[in-house]
């Protein structure tokens, strides 16, 4: 089996040498955790590779991603100038988002993807649902849920809502709705994909939309923990498909001028929160 080497100094022997070809990753973990650091060595390391990788981000701009690379000595703008990685800023007023994902995909044809966060990319559909209805309605006068949501999810954003037929929706059913489509667009386009999420604390899920981790290969958790007085950064491989991974936490340092670098030689098997 093909190995795709993540680039963060001693995770790759967690997971037998690198996550499996062609998974999809979930990266979770609060605030100031190093998703987006993990996000940024996957990337690097794959244009490093001669793989051609998308960085797209939902948060920030593509010169903010940039710029945040360049703290760990790692120059996205000349794996940009190599043709090796392009970095797209979603903007969801631009129309949609697993739309513009999939025609993105197409044109660069890349080994890797990255998606950095699937949180804001949903909170972005809940932005434009209608205030004053719980139903979607498409100007073609679609009745059937499920047509309405792949209408929905696949076109500019359009709602009528003087037309509109009482359908009950929640959050949790569009969010799932969604995320079957955007991991359906990511595995049509054969790459190594890794996403992040952010993860509430005390969670019992292992992401805030609390299905990206069923429908993943892989999920992976970064713990910002608190004890005696000091802190600590912790991960746990909490699944990995196709490969024998590592269960227990590991320590690792986010380190100016270089980035993640894991401790492997101190696993935990306690839960530090």
């Amino acid at each position: 089996m093909k190995r795709i080497k993540t680039g963060v100094e001693g995770f790759d022997k967690l997971v037998q040498g690198g996550f499996p070809q062609g998974s999809i990753i979930l990266i979770s973990g609060g605030a100031g955790t190093g998703k987006s650091t993990f996000a940024i060595h996957y990337a690097h390391a794959g244009a490093e590779n001669n793989e051609k990788t998308l960085f797209f981000t939902t948060e920030e701009s593509e010169e903010m991603i940039i710029q945040q690379a360049k703290q760990f000595n790692i120059d996205l703008k000349k794996d940009e100038k190599s043709k090796k990685l392009r970095v797209i800023s979603l903007n969801p007023e631009e129309g949609c988002m697993i739309n513009k994902i999939k025609e993105e995909c197409k044109k660069f044809g890349p080994k890797r993807v990255v998606i950095d966060s699937v949180t804001t990319l949903l909170d972005s559909y809940s932005m434009v649902l209608p205030k004053k209805y719980e139903t979607i309605l498409s100007q073609k006068g679609i009745r059937d849920l499920n047509a309405i949501f792949s209408h929905f999810i696949s076109t500019p954003y359009t709602v009528v809502e003087d037309t509109v037929i009482p359908l009950p929706l929640n959050d949790k059913l569009i969010n799932k709705f969604i995320l079957m489509r955007l991991f359906k667009t990511l595995r049509d386009t054969k790459a190594s994909v890794l996403i992040t999420s952010e993860l509430l604390e005390d969670s019992k899920s292992l992401s805030r939309d609390s299905f990206s981790e069923f429908m993943v290969d892989g999920v992976i958790l970064l713990y910002f923990t608190g004890i005696a007085g000091e802190s600590s950064r912790n991960l746990q491989i909490r699944k990995m498909r196709l490969t024998q991974h590592e269960k227990a936490f590991f320590s690792f340092d986010i380190i100016r001028g270089k980035g993640i670098v894991v401790n492997t030689e101190k696993g935990r098997s306690l839960l530090l929160k």
